[in-house]
């Protein structure tokens, strides 16, 4: 009983040394750890292209809805626990993503290179809807 009560208590003390451990990390470190090493070396340039242009939407609203939700203590926590992990996730494949692109000298990919033209990104956000219950 002893023996499972220790186990417990230092599989709880390395997973709060992992949390914290990746509090310190860069977003950039934290990005390359989510996505699979090499997953576009057998991309094309016509292929990596495609696959930029579909990620840059996404992550560009990322930016702006955690912008948006960071200014309040709960939507910092939304931030932490919803929208930065696929963030990370994200930036991490447009990094691996460059990496290939200059890997295989590609020219310029909008999204990669260059925010993508406006007729593709995504439009303005709509404003947040009331709190069904009033403000808290």
């Amino acid at each position: 009983m002893r023996s499972r009560r220790s186990i417990s208590i230092w599989a709880a003390a390395a997973l709060a040394g992992s949390c914290l451990s990746a509090c310190s990390m860069s977003d950039d470190t934290l990005a390359r750890v989510l996505v699979a090493p090499g997953k576009y070396e057998i991309y094309n340039c016509t292929a990596i292209a495609t696959t930029a242009k579909s990620i840059a939407p996404r992550l560009a609203e990322l930016k702006t809805v955690m912008a948006r939700a960071g200014t309040t203590a709960s939507g910092r926590f939304v931030n932490a626990t919803t929208y930065r992990p696929e963030y990370l996730s994200l930036h991490g494949e447009m990094m691996d993503l460059r990496q290939a692109k200059q890997e295989k000298h590609c020219g310029p990919i909008p999204g990669i290179d260059a925010p993508l033209p406006p007729e593709s990104a995504t439009g303005p956000l709509p404003p947040p809807k009331p709190h069904p219950f009033g403000s808290h």
